[in-house]
């Protein structure tokens, strides 16, 4: 189970997170399903590892962390990973506390925030790049639909994950893969498939010259 140490390693160095790390996060998971930072180690950890489940978790993962600033600035290594200038709060770790959520297992020593999450709080107000959900997806239905794998999520959550993961892979320079996840987005959102389909052929160009 994961510990004090780890979850402060996890923070501090994002970057260091791999294909080891996956299945410890996941069984933490299970027992903090609630836990945004959690969610955002495990994604960081996906990525890293070039895992091909990461697509579909981006999206499941999305309706768990508040503000995708920080989900961005996190996997596109744009700020180097958390600003952890506080990583030193103290946690209690008993067999007592297990059960509670992972927030409660650390105490605040410094004024004005409130433990891990104080800090990732604090990282999202000061990376305001991307904006939340409702105010960046066009679509105005916020219903849940099931998945053929009987698991509930928003629909409008995977297309607005689908364009962060292109923008991500864009980036990157993984131009393939961005040109694939738009193609995608013009099916799910045809409203903005101009849209999509001016990045697709700008992408299309920045292909071409690294061919050259």
């Amino acid at each position: 189970m994961l510990n004090r140490d780890l979850l402060i390693q996890y923070i501090s160095r994002p970057d260091l997170l791999g294909t080891e790390d996956i299945s410890l996060i996941a069984e933490s998971l299970k027992k903090y399903p609630y836990c945004h930072v959690l969610h955002m180690a495990h994604l960081k950890s996906l990525h890293n590892s070039s895992c091909f489940s990461f697509p579909r978790e981006l999206a499941r993962a999305a309706i768990h962390i508040p503000d995708r600033a920080a989900l961005f600035e996190l996997i596109n290594n744009t700020k180097g990973g958390y600003q952890n200038e506080q990583a030193k709060e103290q946690a209690v770790t008993s067999e007592q506390d297990a059960p509670r959520e992972l927030g409660d297992w650390i105490k605040d020593q410094q004024s004005g925030a409130s433990g891990i999450e104080g800090l990732i709080d604090k990282f999202i107000k000061t990376n305001p790049r991307i904006k939340p959900a409702r105010e960046t997806a066009g679509d105005d239905n916020y219903a849940s639909a099931e998945k053929t794998d009987g698991e509930l999520y928003e629909p409008h959550v995977e297309s607005l994950m689908t364009e962060t993961l292109a923008r991500i892979y864009a980036e990157q320079k993984k131009y393939d893969r961005a040109i694939e996840a738009y193609r995608i987005l013009m099916l799910k959102n045809p409203k903005k498939s101009s849209f999509f389909a001016n990045r697709i052929e700008e992408l299309k160009v920045l292909t071409d010259k690294t061919k050259n």
